[in-house]
């Protein structure tokens, strides 16, 4: 039912997009119609029911809340709570297919706004379920069936399905944290989360360019494409002690200090990035502020 709200949803903005406005009005009312019905019957004041909360005695696990933030139906005041139920419950007993969706959940996906994971998100979540290798896990895969690409659920089902990619969503926006942020990339977010990591560095194709993203602790570099604007934030590593503060902390953009704010525990540039003096890469660095010069803000 949350899948299905969210579909006709998005079809409602393609019919507008395309010119159908009758159309849109029409499919953006019955979008909301459900959407109202679910809060009614599926909400039990803190989260999203397993099914209609009076027949369910107002159990909700993982898969509601999965599905709930990945097409952006849960309030903003209790995102964090149902973050930590998907992180909590991990990628057990979920298949490819669940966990495309897992890492939509805890990493935002393009299917809704995107929203802002807890202060405590340093991407561990993320790196435990695309490393593991138990049973439920690609390495499980890898190791005992010689699999030379993902697979329709752990061990078994066919190589034809477009959610054996998921570890590639896990990668993208889980821990480098790039994400689309308005039509044909006109803006974006780089926001990565590490997690175990020490250094990654990933090539994302768009309509208006490679985005090249470098990242280590405390140091971000990303090629912004020229007709791009981009929001980017240094990186999160699961040595982080705490996130850090533009109070104690200055941010270096190609070595010069500029304004910072605090997204979700990140450290990022205030204002939006275009591309470096020659199409060079933007550099994101830090050092510690002395105390006669701390300002800053959280958003």
């Amino acid at each position: 039912r949350q899948w299905l709200g969210m579909c006709i949803a998005c079809f409602a903005q393609m019919m507008a997009a395309a010119g159908r406005k009758d159309n849109a009005s029409k499919i953006t009312a019955a979008s909301g119609q459900l959407k109202a019905a679910m809060m009614r019957q599926m909400w039990n004041g803190s989260a999203f029911c397993d099914g209609v909360c009076s027949e369910v005695g107002g159990n909700s696990l993982v898969m509601s809340n999965m599905f709930a933030l990945a097409f952006g139906l849960v309030p903003d005041e209790h995102v964090a709570s149902a973050w930590h139920t998907v992180a909590s419950w991990g990628l057990e007993q979920i298949g490819d297919y669940g966990a495309f969706w897992y890492f939509s959940a805890l990493a935002g996906s393009y299917y809704a706004r995107q929203y802002t994971t807890p202060d405590d998100d340093d991407g561990t979540a993320v790196y435990t379920a695309l490393t593991k290798c138990d049973k439920d896990s690609w390495c499980s895969g890898l190791r005992d069936d010689n699999l030379t690409m993902t697979r329709e659920s752990w061990h078994d089902g066919t190589y034809s399905h477009a959610w054996g990619s998921s570890p590639i969503v896990g990668v993208a926006w889980g821990l480098m944290g790039v994400h689309q942020t308005s039509p044909g990339w006109g803006t974006f977010t780089v926001k990565p989360k590490l997690g175990g990591l020490g250094l990654a560095s990933i090539t994302l194709p768009t309509i208006r360019g490679l985005v090249n993203v470098t990242a280590s602790a405390g140091v971000l570099a990303v090629d912004v494409p020229c007709n791009s604007v981009a929001t980017l934030c240094l990186p999160r590593t699961a040595k982080d002690a705490a996130p850090q503060s533009p109070l104690a902390t200055a941010l270096l953009l190609d070595g010069v200090e500029v304004p910072a704010v605090v997204i979700g525990g990140h450290l990022c540039a205030r204002d939006g990035l275009g591309c470096g003096s020659g199409g060079a890469p933007r550099r994101l660095s830090s050092r510690a502020k002395s105390k006669g010069s701390q300002s800053g803000g959280i958003v």
